[in-house]
């Protein structure tokens, strides 16, 4: 299950309720793989899309691609910092994964 700290989920959810009051919500995008390194994108989104997987976590709208879901949902979401600017930081556990055939179970396009 996806994990938020509070003070990241409070702020998200003040942002959202300012800049999206009537729908939308925190889209979550995933690119790489556990063998490269994923990385993944947070940006706000007015709009649904049909793949779209729709998570509601106290309020706050969570969107995000359905077949990268699974990924995401493992995610911690924290306050972070790198080269002297704040941020949220994104962590996601290592996956089982046998990089030498390049086969990730937790890579989006084996993701269930």
């Amino acid at each position: 299950m996806l994990v938020i700290d509070t003070l990241i989920f409070e702020r998200l959810l003040q942002l959202q309720r300012q800049l999206l009051p009537d729908g939308g919500g925190l889209r979550l995008t995933l690119a790489g793989d556990a063998c490269s390194g994923f990385r993944v994108g947070l940006h706000w989104s007015a709009n649904w899309q049909p793949e779209d997987h729709i998570e509601v976590l106290k309020g706050l709208r969570l969107l995000a691609d359905a077949r990268h879901w699974p990924v995401l949902q493992q995610a911690t979401l924290s306050a972070g910092e790198q080269d002297q600017c704040s941020g949220i930081r994104v962590f996601l556990p290592v996956a089982d994964c046998d990089c030498a055939s390049q086969q990730c179970a937790s890579s989006p396009e084996n993701a269930k």
